[in-house]
């Protein structure tokens, strides 16, 4: 693999994201790495830079004026969202070819460009019309960025985490036999919509019973009925940034074996939180949780990652699994979130949201993780 072809390094967006500053920092980024100009075509990482909020656009990050390409649908919103750049509209030809019509961008050399977000059948055409550059393509190139949040950010995220929160006190009081997964998955939609939020972070996660040991299973039609737990994962977008918080409740009383799997489950997710700290390794953070789950005999019972980095995405970097190489690093967010699922029996998640800062942490989920009996 060449220089060119490796991660962009690691660095801190000083004033937020969706403003100038994101994009100046990338631009200098891209030439400090020995590149010419850089293709973004993952929308995500296309509205941290600009602030575009559609679904479909390409951006050209150049050493001085970017160029953003999009389709007719966008023509007015562009104009009102995307700063900083040259904006073309693409009606009769693909964005690619739009883009690289002016002999200026053919010219530019050496492009990277985002190789897990690229088509094949994209990719070939884009080279095509990008000739006589040459495209490189680079790993998680913005998501570096991205990965370290500026105090603009973590409070977009806050906010989010705020909403869901109450949407959660809001869940509580509705929670009744009979009602169905889906109804309460429903319910957090609207209300995350009522409360201010741009929609769902992801599709809201209901399981009850045993359905609740599925992991990321769908809300069914499946009835909740008194002596089951109900799993609740859910997040929403504020300004563009996600929150993602479970909890797991029991409508009536539900067997000793659940309450201690329920002990546990905080047990691991307190002993985890408490040991954050600015330089760990984030293998080392899902070791903590995954061996206090282990001691206690549920250890083949906990199969995913502790957690992930949230941001524009739901999972974001840096990666909290045991097959990280990842650190944490001042002005990280990310969840922490264990879990036990027995097939059979049910499962329990309890999910926080972290901000790593130079004087600690801090928990921005505030709603209780006690096993609520409703």
């Amino acid at each position: 693999m060449t220089r060119n072809q490796k991660s962009l390094k690691h660095g801190s967006v000083e004033s937020g994201a969706m403003n100038q500053d994101a994009l100046y920092l990338f631009q200098k980024r891209v030439t400090d790495i020995g590149l010419n100009g850089f293709l973004v075509s993952h929308v995500p990482n296309i509205r941290y830079l600009t602030g575009f909020r559609g679904s479909s656009a390409l951006l050209l990050v150049k050493k001085r004026r970017c160029q953003f390409v999009t389709d007719v649908r966008y023509a007015e919103q562009s104009r009102n969202e995307v700063k900083n750049c040259d904006i073309s509209i693409s009606s009769n030809r693909s964005m690619a070819e739009t883009l690289f019509n002016t002999q200026s961008n053919r010219k530019l050399g050496k492009i990277g460009f985002e190789e897990q977000y690229l088509p094949y059948r994209q990719y070939l055409n884009t080279r095509k019309f990008a000739a006589p550059a040459k495209l490189l393509p680079c790993s998680f190139a913005v998501e570096k960025q991205m990965e370290v949040k500026s105090k603009h950010e973590i409070d977009a995220i806050r906010r989010a985490v705020e909403i869901s929160d109450s949407v959660f006190t809001h869940l509580l009081t509705i929670i009744r036999s009979g009602i169905s997964e889906m109804d309460l998955a429903a319910e957090i939609t609207y209300e995350h919509l009522k409360r201010g939020a741009e929609g769902d972070a992801f599709l809201p996660i209901v399981l009850s019973g045993v359905r609740s040991s599925l992991i990321h299973g769908r809300p069914s039609t499946k009835k909740i009925r008194r002596g089951e737990l109900i799993l609740l994962d859910f997040g929403c977008v504020v300004d563009g940034y996600r929150s993602d918080m479970t909890r797991t409740v029991a409508l009536g009383k539900v067997s000793s074996e659940i309450r201690n799997i329920h002990h546990i489950v905080c047990a691991a997710q307190r002993k985890a939180v408490e040991s954050i700290q600015i330089g760990l390794n984030a293998k080392t953070l899902d070791e903590i949780a995954r061996t206090y789950i282990d001691e206690n005999g549920y250890g083949n019972f906990f199969g995913h990652a502790l957690g992930h980095g949230l941001g524009m995405e739901v999972h974001g970097l840096p990666r909290i699994s045991s097959l990280s190489s990842d650190r944490l690093r001042q002005g990280n967010v990310i969840t922490v979130e264990p879990g036990i699922y027995v097939e059979g029996l049910g499962g329990v998640r309890v999910e926080d949201v972290v901000a790593i800062s130079e004087v600690g942490i801090e928990i921005l989920t505030r709603s209780s993780k006690e096993l609520l009996t409703l």
